[in-house]
């Protein structure tokens, strides 16, 4: 019988509903757990490859305390399977590759409860937090934080740098030397020291069995420790570069500094969790009481077996059994890969796009091959339009024919603040319009690089919606494919530099003039 006690070892009826239930795992997740692991090539997420052999060396040094449970499972899994089918349903019509991590994560959870019981979640629940770790970010989570940490290096490291007595300037995540500019990029932002030293934190936080409170200060403690030393490095890079030439900030040099970074990190990590240890606040242990002086202590009393209730997966197959597996396989056969497969309205091709829009006369421009690689987008119009005042607005419009996995429209904010860039405002705008028409708003930044401003307006474009935020872009890509089969969109963006001292409103204006005149040309191109 397969159970906790594990005294019989696999019977062949478990053996065959575990490699069942097993193979339904695998046909559901497969692609996008493909993914989540080639994700773990990117520097910030390679200590994910270390993470499962943690997990198993947990689990096998439990096995005694998960013996002693002598539990069958319980129907409370339905909750969290319930939520693994909802987040898979998302993630597939969403585009959304995160939601699919999320879904495999509680369908897990449901299958342990299933046939464990709430006991074993709870005594494992450490190790289903790693495995939560285990997920990258969603992409434009990601790139906004990297954005903000980039920044928060580039400040703490011009600061340590006046400290070191040197003259600096900073532009945006460039900090200029005179004698050399060092470029903060997204490689130096902090994330790769971050994620790790968080993980590392809530390790050592398991096995030094600290109170909550305790341990909630030792796995916050990374933060700082990782944008201090993070800054430290650039501050230090500054000053090697001046004494021992441009060469130390690129190459063998900047990688090895990387690496003692982040083992002083780990060091700084570790001092403290021993300072914690030393603070009040542990219960201590009462000690076993002695046995008086001449007589053997007393010999425990011998363990009474405990009801045999039998792991569900150890019998032929249960009512759970058939439940997760008809559940599972209802979710493969009805919801893989059904996300948007009607063909969209048709549209006039984007080729087609007119340079002459009113009084806007346009010339086309083009994005490099490496960049419409990343993109992956069907068709696109990016174009200079000018009027007879010489005011100047660039359009860019992205269309997706089909939003899927890896495969969805890009947001620019995370893009707007560049190289050197800052953004100096940022919201949603609503637009003027005529009473009796329902609101509409988009999306409004005002982003300057020394003299030079922008102002940008954007917003996605979903059948017939103007959408500002991400999440109500899935939602409605979701929505979309559900009711009619299409998750087609577009990414619509307007930006004009302004003139050295003019007021942003007067920019307002201009961009509110061209998006009236350009607005039904749009709609001939982009179907609703």
């Amino acid at each position: 019988m397969l159970d906790l006690n594990l005294r019989q070892g696999l019977t062949t009826w478990g053996l065959i509903q575990a490699a069942v239930l097993l193979a339904l795992l695998t046909a559901i997740y497969a692609s996008s757990h493909a993914v989540m692991v080639s994700s773990w090539n990117n520097d910030d997420y390679s200590y994910c490859y270390l993470l499962p052999a943690v997990i198993g060396w947990i689990i096998w040094n439990k096995r005694a305390k998960l013996q002693a449970l002598r539990t069958s499972g319980g129907w409370g899994g339905l909750l969290p399977l319930a939520l693994g089918v909802l987040l898979y349903a998302l993630g597939e019509f969403g585009s959304e590759y995160y939601t699919l991590y999320l879904s495999s994560w509680f369908m897990v959870l449901a299958l342990c409860w299933f046939f464990f019981g709430l006991a074993v979640v709870r005594e494992l629940s450490f190790v289903f937090v790693l495995l939560f770790t285990l997920m990258p970010l969603p992409q434009f989570l990601s790139n906004k934080l990297t954005v903000q940490l980039q920044l928060i290096a580039t400040q703490m490291g011009e600061a340590l740098i006046r400290l070191m007595g040197m003259s600096v300037y900073r532009e945006g995540n460039i900090i200029d030397l005179g004698f050399l500019q060092l470029q903060v990029v997204e490689a130096c932002s902090g994330l790769r020291y971050l994620f790790p030293l968080i993980v590392l934190g809530l390790v050592l936080a398991y096995f030094t069995k600290f109170r909550l409170w305790k341990n909630t200060l030792l796995v916050a403690s990374a933060v700082p420790i990782s944008l201090v030393l993070n800054a430290l490095r650039i501050a230090v890079t500054a000053l090697a570069s001046k004494l021992l030439g441009p060469e130390v900030a690129e190459g063998f040099s900047h990688d090895f500094a990387g690496w003692i970074i982040f083992l002083v990190s780990f060091a700084l990590l570790y001092a403290v969790s021993l300072l914690l240890a030393l603070l009040p606040g542990e219960v201590q242990a009462d000690p076993a009481p002695e046995a008086p002086a001449g007589q053997e202590p007393e010999a425990p009393p011998a363990e009474q077996p405990a009801p045999a209730q039998g792991f569900p997966l150890g019998h032929r197959p249960g009512a759970r059994f058939w439940a997760a597996t008809v559940v599972m396989a209802l979710v493969f056969a009805g919801i893989t890969g059904r996300g948007g497969q009607k063909t969209p309205p048709q549209s006039r091709p984007f080729a087609e796009f007119p340079m002459q829009i009113g009084p806007w006369t346009g010339t086309a421009q083009f994005l490099d091959q490496d960049i419409l690689n990343t993109l992956r987008l069907s068709q696109y119009i990016l174009a200079d339009y000018q009027d007879a005042d010489k005011a100047s607005v660039n359009l860019y419009v992205a269309y997706y024919r089909s939003q899927r996995k890896g495969q969805a429209i890009h947001s620019p904010e995370s893009c707007l603040p560049g190289t050197g860039w800052s953004v100096e405002e940022e919201g949603v705008m609503p637009l003027p319009v005529e009473p009796g028409k329902p609101s509409e708003s988009l999306n409004r930044s005002l982003a300057s690089k020394g003299p030079q401003r922008v102002l940008t307006y954007f917003w996605f474009a979903q059948h017939g919606r103007r959408l500002t935020t991400l999440p109500a872009l899935k939602l409605s890509t979701f929505y979309g494919a559900i009711t009619r089969h299409r998750t087609d969109g577009a990414l619509i963006r307007l930006s004009t530099s302004l003139a050295q001292h003019e007021p942003a409103a007067q920019a307002d204006a201009r961009l509110l003039r061209f998006l009236r005149d350009v607005e039904p040309t749009l709609r001939e191109f982009v179907p609703e």
